[in-house]
């Protein structure tokens, strides 16, 4: 009697069971059918895969099919959540990769290094061109190296890594008639210090301040930090790496250097017309990207007005890795002018001539400049 009273039971609780997994699937298919796309991923740092165009060409060729994968991955209800259970179930049984993120030693996750893309020889052509047409402008260039090659010892055994510091060199050696600041040793020198973030694949302000004294010594600048003052602005940082391969790591502190003495500076976003009395937004502390209250994020130009009567006027070609890096430049130049090629659509030679620049700077990290697809194109 028992046995068939327990029988029951089980039966009872498998129907059970199986009806929360139909409604579960059914809901998740109905919430993906009704939910919006999105197009970007702030978490991930990168563009989503929309619906995809079909036509005989694209089921021909295969590229409809590759593409609808890609977006049924992108689009997935609760995909952040499922990457988390994933990651974890994969950690568990000794995996220490996932979706191209490596798990490393004491709490760091590392993005997997890039090759050159098909666009690396247009780029560099192009910088050398821009250099060679003006002759006479202070050049710079400054090529960051990732934590994944600064801090390789932290990486999980036999994690294939490309070597940056070759990489770096290739380019140093062919772009002509630019000052190459190479801060490879530099970094290296400071591995042991807080200068990347555990969960994010940006540089720390920390590790912007030790390359502006490289830049510093390059570009003749007579500096001092000694007025700086280190200030914690986030405890409970949550990066693009840690979203990206759901692993769960330790927060990081987004730190900024703020001078002694009052520094006014008027900041311009040529996008949107929108001006600024500081370098920071604090309102991005409390959004999904917190590393954009350096400047607001990135966008296609702004324009930093400042105090200092130097007389000269800088022009930064970058990506997101100089944001934390301009305050420090903020001291020792009349006017700053930043342009994210990635956004920008305007004339470049109207900037050098109307803004009577001095110098020019190319800021970028490496795993961004190698795939780069949009430098040549704006100082072409």
């Amino acid at each position: 009697m028992n046995r068939r009273i327990q029988k029951k039971r089980q039966l009872k609780t498998g129907v059970f069971m199986g009806i929360i997994f139909i409604v579960a699937v059914f809901f998740i298919t109905i919430l993906n059918f009704v939910a919006p796309d999105r197009e970007f991923s702030n978490r991930e740092n990168r563009l989503l895969q929309l619906t995809p165009s079909i036509s005989g060409e694209t089921i021909a060729d295969g590229t409809f099919m590759k593409k609808f994968e890609s977006y049924l991955s992108d689009q997935f209800a609760f995909r952040d959540f499922y990457m988390r259970i994933r990651s974890f179930s994969e950690l568990t049984l000794g995996s220490r990769e996932s979706n191209g993120v490596y798990y490393g030693s004491n709490g760091y996750l590392f993005e997997k290094t890039a090759s050159f893309g098909v666009h690396d020889n247009e780029n560099r052509e192009a910088v050398s061109n821009f250099a060679k047409k003006h002759e006479g402008i202070n050049m710079y260039m400054m090529i960051v190296p990732n934590s994944v090659w600064v801090m390789s010892e932290k990486l999980p055994k036999f994690a294939p890594v490309e070597n940056q510091r070759e990489q770096i060199e290739q380019w140093a050696n062919s772009v002509t008639d630019v000052n190459f600041i190479d801060i490879c040793d530099k970094m290296r020198g400071h591995q042991d210090e807080y200068i990347y973030y555990r969960t994010d694949h940006h540089w720390t302000t920390l590790g912007a301040k030790y390359a502006f004294e490289s830049f510093a010594e390059v570009a003749e600048i007579e500096y001092s930090l000694d007025n700086y003052k280190e200030y914690t602005v986030k405890t409970d940082f949550s990066g693009t790496l840690e979203s990206k391969s759901g692993y769960m790591v330790e927060d990081d502190t987004i730190n900024v250097y703020i001078p002694s003495q009052i520094e006014k500076v008027i900041v311009t976003d040529s996008d949107t017309g929108k001006v600024s009395p500081s370098l920071y937004d604090s309102t991005k502390l409390s959004s999904s990207e917190p590393y954009a209250v350096f400047l607001g994020g990135n966008s296609g130009m702004k324009e930093i007005e400042t105090m200092s009567d130097s007389g000269r006027n800088i022009l930064i070609f970058k990506d997101s890795y100089a944001n934390c890096f301009i305050p420090f430049l903020t001291p020792y130049f009349s006017n700053i002018y930043v342009v994210d090629p990635r956004y920008y659509y305007g004339d470049v030679e109207k900037i050098m001539t109307d803004k009577n620049i001095t110098d020019v700077l190319f800021l970028y990290n490496a795993n961004t400049l190698f795939e780069d697809s949009s430098l040549y194109q704006v100082i072409s």
